[in-house]
Formats: structure tokens, sequence, C-alpha cells
């Protein structure tokens, strides 16, 4: 059988991201882009060697230019997970299985609505809590969002967006972004509420912080409604419906 693929994006979170690359391996071809990580990163990528694709962009250019750069070396659909997040095996074979048999779907990630609302993110802070149960659950649709943190896509050419604010290191909005250009080509947004992961929340604003720099969120979200007429998931609240 052919392997998936899976493109993880990298950025300072060199723990997690060892045991992701480790799992992932086993199950699909590996291509990490890493955006000029200080942490030991770049190192232990380039000792992998041939085991990985190894994408260097040399400083932060931000998640939309990065994850470009990683799908544009490949033609099959793929797998996208960050690097501050552990990934669950077994989980990308049975998200591939939901994008093949519906046409309709561009995207398949996970997601737990409840969860979000409850802690403002997907996933968890404690390693105990993920691996446990990885079937299943039922399948919605909604959500107005891509699954870059972790999803499966169908590969139509579609890019994400570039232009400022999206051409450099911020947070945020290039999902809405990409799901809104998703739907303009008839495809959907699809999720499963499982398997939980362990995911090192928001590590991308710290490392902003650290180094002083923006977020830039408030430009990401005023260039999305100027280009979409509307406001992003965020701001209108979860809105979901059973497949």
């Amino acid at each position: 059988m052919e392997k998936a693929q899976a493109i993880i994006l990298s950025w300072n979170n060199l723990n997690v991201l060892k045991d992701t690359v480790r799992r992932l391996r086993r199950e699909a071809d590996v291509i990490v882009v890493d955006n000029g990580s200080t942490d030991g990163t770049q190192l232990y990528l380039a000792d992998l060697g041939d085991k990985i694709t190894y994408i260097q962009m040399g400083d932060n250019k931000g998640s939309s230019v990065a994850r470009n750069m990683a799908i544009s070396r490949t033609k099959k659909d793929f797998f996208l997970i960050d690097g501050d997040i552990l990934y669950v095996p077994g989980s990308i074979q049975m998200l591939k299985e939901i994008l093949d048999s519906h046409p309709e779907c561009g995207c398949v990630g996970v997601n737990d609505p409840l969860r979000v609302a409850q802690t403002g993110m997907n996933g968890t802070l404690n390693h105990m809590e993920a691996d446990i149960d990885s079937e299943p659950s039922t399948l919605y649709k909604g959500f107005p969002m891509a699954w870059t943190q972790y999803g499966y896509f169908r590969n139509t050419g579609q890019k994400f967006p570039e232009e400022y604010p999206f051409d450099r290191a911020g947070h945020g909005v290039e999902d809405d972004w990409y799901y809104h250009e998703m739907k303009e080509k008839g495809l959907e947004s699809y999720f499963v509420t499982k398997p939980l992961y362990y995911h090192d929340a928001h590590a991308g604003k710290r490392e902003l912080a650290k180094v002083g720099a923006p977020t830039l969120e408030a430009e990401r979200r005023e260039a999305f409604i100027k280009r979409f007429g509307e406001v992003t998931w965020q701001d209108t609240g979860i809105r979901i419906e059973e497949v």
C-alpha cells in the first residue's frame, strides 16, 4: 500500500516534534518544514538524512508560506500537523478513509467543539489523556475553518494566503481563509471529535512573544473580512451539522 503524505510545520518545539516524526514515519512519507527554529530542531532534522524530506525556511516566513512550500513538493492528498502536537498512531489512515469516501469533502480533521468552547483549544495539555481512545466519533461538518493543526486535505492545488500580513510570522486566520476559498470550490470541511491528542497549545504565540514579534491577528482578520466580507469563525461562534 502506498504511504500517505504528512507535512509537519515546525518552530521551536523539538521535544514534541521528535515523537511525532518517529510515529508518523511508520505510516507516511514525511515532509518537515521548519520556520527557523533555534532550539536544536535544525540539527535534529538534518541528521535524519533521507528518512524525511526537510525544508529549512531560514527564518520565520509565516505558517502560510511554509505550508505552501511543503505542499508544492507533493501531488498527493496530504496530512497537516503542527510541530507542537503529538501525533496519535493510526489516525492518519482513519482521516484518509473519510476523505476518500466523501468526494464533497475538501479536508477532514480532529476537533472537539465542546473542548474548544470550554478551554479555547483542541487537544489536551495532559500527556496522560492523549492516546487513550482513538476510535472515531460521529462525523460532522461546519465550524468554518480548515484543519491545519491536525487534518487530512484533498490536494486541489489550493494554497494558503501569502499576501501581507500572511507573508511573515504571525498567528491565526489562515485556516479561515483556506476554508472559505475551499467552499468557493464547492468543498466541505468535516471533522471527528477523536482521537484526543497532546497539544502544547499556543506554542507559536509564546515564541512570537519571546522575540518581540507581533501576532498580526488584527491585521489578518481585517484582510480576511476585506476578502470574504464576513468575520472569522472565532467571532461567529461554533456552527456544526452531523453528516
